[in-house]
């Protein structure tokens, strides 16, 4: 008999801890629900470190355009690439 009113008694404690855990887990209404993340920009950007100098290349995948702009303090105005795309049509 003492075996069972033990297993009762876990089981009891067991469906308790659930309901606590439900209870309490569960968010309230003053709490917003989560946004969702951000889309993806449009340009792709790639940054090359080196030394004090950084080169900042950025693709725009809908035109297929680069760019790269250097970081030193002479050079202000970025330096149109072109696309890969039409040089590399014959």
């Amino acid at each position: 008999m003492k075996v069972r009113q033990s297993l009762i008694a876990c089981g009891m404690v067991i469906v308790a801890c659930l309901l606590i855990n439900l209870l309490l887990d569960s968010r309230t209404s003053g709490q917003q629900a989560a946004t969702p993340p951000a889309a993806a920009g449009r340009y792709q950007i790639v940054v090359k470190a080196n030394g004090n100098n950084s080169v900042v290349f950025v693709f725009d995948p809908v035109t297929a355009d680069c760019w790269y702009g250097e970081t030193i303090h002479s050079a202000k105005e970025w330096t149109h690439m072109g696309s890969p795309v039409v040089k590399a049509r014959p």
